[in-house]
């Protein structure tokens, strides 16, 4: 039996090599990807990263395919803001566990919740 979607998703965010959690291209595009998920660079707001992890199409789990193409995590990750790889983990696990987006925030932490769409 497939892991439930929220076993899956955990599991996924816990294999995210660290050095694809930091150094965001400016560009979109995928960041990490497995079978069930994608960890993706959705684009820039005018003071973050907008990072997002979205469910595969064809994935094999199909808890995650039911869902898919949704995001099922979300976090802003400020330009200013100074922060590791695990920080941004962790933002993720709790982005998935609450149904929330997350925010690292940073210098320009005023303008981050109100630029969630690039506006």
């Amino acid at each position: 039996m497939a892991p439930s979607l929220k076993k899956a998703l955990q599991e996924f965010i816990a294999e995210i090599p660290a050095a694809r959690l930091t150094g965001f291209p400016n560009n979109p595009g995928t960041i990490y990807n497995d079978l069930n998920f994608r960890f993706d660079m959705q684009g820039l707001t005018r003071t973050a990263w907008n990072l997002q992890v979205q469910a595969n199409k064809n994935a094999p789990n199909t808890s995650v395919a039911k869902v898919a193409p949704a995001s099922v995590a979300a976090v802003l990750v400020d330009f200013t803001a100074v922060f590791t790889a695990e920080q941004v983990r962790a933002a993720f696990a709790k982005s998935a566990r609450d149904g929330t987006k997350e925010y690292i925030r940073g210098a320009n932490a005023a303008d981050a919740e109100d630029d969630e769409d690039g506006e």
